[in-house]
């Protein structure tokens, strides 16, 4: 406990002395704030044109699958900068190991961001949802946290092009949205993304439970697999 202590405590260190990870870490909260307090304001002015609440569940998706995103994001940064200054090798000979840095550094955005969404979405309240059913969801989604930083570790060389990968993964996020526009069984194309069954477990939150089960099972078993291919990604990357 005392070295993931010290790592622990390093690793807020590096994340204030950069501002772009600031920005990032707290993103979250801005989010959960933006939503909370704009949102009811911003739907009784479009109120004329259309009803936003519609869409609540699609916001609720979206900030669901956007926490994980950012952690993810933020210690595939730090990964970076440990590559760029060399300390894997001397990582690799201390009783850690790499393979418990490794472990350690993906860990941690897993379980911040699941106690952020777990947290942060109902106190939102744009929804009323079944808490126990968003437990799973939760988990899901932040499944997203080591997928972003494995990713993001394997195809950049610096922090630069994790920035510039990184605002490409809004492409990455759009099946997220595909399940509240359309009931064409065309959507389940893009059940080979991850971010797919984050929206559709969102939106069969209350579907009959054997529904909801199905669809939140597929997802988990599309973001192992995305996971695994990650991860083989990384370490050839690594090697």
């Amino acid at each position: 406990m005392r070295k993931i202590a010290a790592l622990l405590r390093n690793d807020v260190k590096n994340i204030f002395r950069d501002d772009i990870l600031i920005a990032i870490t707290f993103a979250p909260f801005l989010m959960a704030l933006v939503f909370r307090f704009g949102l009811p304001p911003l739907r009784d002015v479009l109120l004329t044109y259309f009803d936003l609440r519609a869409y609540y569940p699609l916001v609720m998706s979206f900030f669901t699958l956007m926490v994980p995103a950012f952690y993810g994001w933020v210690v595939a940064f730090m990964l970076l900068d440990d590559r760029d200054e060399n300390i894997l090798p001397v990582i690799a000979v201390t009783p850690l190991r790499r393979t418990g840095y490794l472990a350690y550094k993906i860990a941690m955005p897993t379980l911040a961001s699941l106690i952020l969404v777990l947290t942060l979405a109902p106190a939102i309240g744009l929804t009323e949802f079944d808490y126990l059913r968003f437990i799973p969801i939760a988990l899901m989604a932040c499944m997203e946290a080591p997928l972003m930083t494995l990713l993001l570790t394997a195809f950049a060389g610096n922090k630069v092009e994790a920035l510039a990968l990184a605002k490409l993964d809004g492409i990455f996020f759009l099946p997220v949205a595909l399940p509240f526009f359309t009931q064409s069984p065309f959507q389940y194309i893009a059940g080979i993304l991850p971010t797919f069954w984050i929206g559709k477990s969102f939106e069969a939150i209350h579907s009959d439970i054997g529904t909801f089960l199905a669809v939140v099972l597929i997802g988990f078993a599309v973001h192992a697999l995305a996971l695994v291919l990650a991860f083989l990604k990384f370490r050839s990357r690594a090697d």
